[in-house]
């Protein structure tokens, strides 16, 4: 509903509107975010109970990209980054948000992080495809490439806060791409991979897959986003 919401009144908005838009959620993902960190992050950290510190609490999974990607489109200035830094917001932190509407169950466990979570993941979904249908003109298939470059360059991060934390104690498996023995994934789709190839070549694998999913979506949400920007233009121009 919200999603719908968003479309319909600020799809054609200016674009220091959209800025505003977008500053708002995060400020309001960042304020729970905290809240999470208070009510979950920080006794582990006092206790020194390094275990505690899982994928929900360190705040690198996927679903927590808005909070690096998004200052970049708030605050740069028009430029091809920026819009590359929008397919990026519009294609690999959408479709992830949209999986975890379809597939909530593993992420919510205690009652605030119930609510944090169902909020942080209705506005990186909202906020993100708004921003798709909003700069979708100004996109190429050159800028999503590079934009998925910048994905396998954060999963390359990804790997290197897992050695790291695990190194320190940490039981953590962000992006399902930890390197190191007894970590290996739980999820259905990379698990039988993980477990037969090299980790390098996993990696390769993974974000091959990552990059699959994100052109798919790249192609249909574009796909959709003409159709109902056409249909809308018909229906202006029979009004008229």
């Amino acid at each position: 509903v919200l999603t719908t919401v968003l479309i319909v009144l600020f799809r054609k908005c200016k674009p220091l509107t959209l800025r505003i838009i977008t500053g708002i959620a995060l400020l309001i993902m960042i304020g729970f975010e905290i809240g999470k960190q208070i009510n979950w992050g920080y006794p582990s950290l006092t206790t020194r109970n390094f275990k505690e510190l899982t994928l929900v609490v360190f705040p690198f999974a996927i679903c927590s990209l808005p909070y690096y990607i998004w200052p970049l489109f708030i605050f740069l200035p028009e430029s091809k980054f920026r819009t590359v830094i929008s397919i990026l917001i519009g294609v690999y932190i959408f479709y992830p948000a949209l999986g975890f509407q379809f597939y909530p169950g593993t992420l919510c466990s205690r009652v605030f992080i119930n609510h944090q979570t169902m909020i942080h993941h209705g506005l990186q979904l909202s906020i993100s495809l708004l921003i798709f249908v909003h700069e979708f003109e100004k996109f190429t298939f050159k800028k999503f490439l590079l934009s998925s470059l910048i994905m396998v360059f954060l999963g390359l991060v990804a790997v290197l806060i897992n050695v790291i934390l695990t190194n320190k104690g940490v039981d953590i498996n962000l992006w399902e791409l930890n390197p190191v023995p007894g970590h290996e994934t739980t999820s259905p789709v990379y698990k039988d991979v993980y477990n037969v190839v090299p980790f390098p070549i996993y990696f390769v694998i993974y974000m091959i897959l990552f990059c699959g999913i994100g052109t798919f979506s790249y192609f249909l949400i574009g796909f959709i986003t003409k159709f109902i920007k056409k249909s809308a233009k018909k229906n202006t121009l029979k009004g008229a």
